[in-house]
């Protein structure tokens, strides 16, 4: 009995081979399936999960002026944040004292900010306090568990060698007001003040009956000058 055979193999067994392949083809797209279920909660869980960052951030007030930022990134609540900034931060417009931090913020809701004032360029230009800090914070989510531990590095030449444009704000025109009202109460006592007022439609009205009175009395005046008055006298 002659057994066909291709490459030296017979039905039953290229029978054989396949069913070995597709176990195997089966076995990997199992484990890849898995890794992507599992790197997709991965992600779930990375997007859903509060970030707590802490950075030197320009303040509204004027672009020289820097504050302290403990911000959630995050998409969800932040519990329990507790900042350790070393070396102390120092600032340098009030004598070189130490900015006080919270202890502990008790919740930061998604996009919720906690700001301090830092320093001001002109301050820091001939201070000697130290210019790089290392910043740890550590967290909680909503649940209370687990711990989140990010670090940072807050750089003051970073942040303050730039250039920049000042774009005036409402914080300018308040401020320009406020100014304007303690000018006028300095140069004037309130004795001193006089008001003027001015019904301006009343002396529109009299200026207008005036003015018809003037029209009437010139139209009558060349009524009586006209030629036919003069042949009749």
């Amino acid at each position: 009995m002659v057994i066909a055979t291709f490459w030296g193999m017979s039905a039953g067994g290229w029978t054989a081979l396949a069913g070995v392949c597709g176990v195997v083809l089966a076995v990997g797209a199992a484990v890849v399936g898995g890794w992507q279920l599992k790197e997709a909660r991965r992600l779930r869980i990375e997007l859903a999960q509060p970030y707590v960052a802490v950075y030197a951030d320009p303040s509204p007030a004027s672009s020289s002026v820097f504050d302290l930022v403990i911000k959630n990134l995050g998409r969800t609540s932040a519990t329990s944040v507790r900042v350790k900034i070393e070396p102390a931060l120092g600032r340098a417009a009030y004598g070189e004292e130490v900015v006080e931090l919270p202890q502990v913020i008790p919740t930061l809701v998604p996009g919720q900010e906690w700001r301090t004032f830092w320093d001001t360029q002109m301050a820091r230009k001939d201070s000697s306090l130290p210019t790089r800090h290392a910043v740890k914070v550590r967290f909680s989510d909503a649940t209370g568990k687990p711990t989140y531990c990010f670090r940072f590095e807050l750089d003051w030449d970073a942040s303050t060698h730039r250039d920049v444009v000042d774009v005036s704000s409402l914080h300018d025109a308040a401020k320009a007001l406020q100014d304007i009202r303690a000018i006028l109460k300095n140069a004037m006592p309130q004795d001193m003040l006089n008001v003027l007022a001015r019904d301006g439609d009343a002396r529109d009205a009299r200026e207008r009956a005036a003015h018809e009175q003037r029209l009437r009395d010139r139209d009558a005046d060349r009524d009586s000058n006209s030629p036919s008055n003069a042949a009749e006298d």
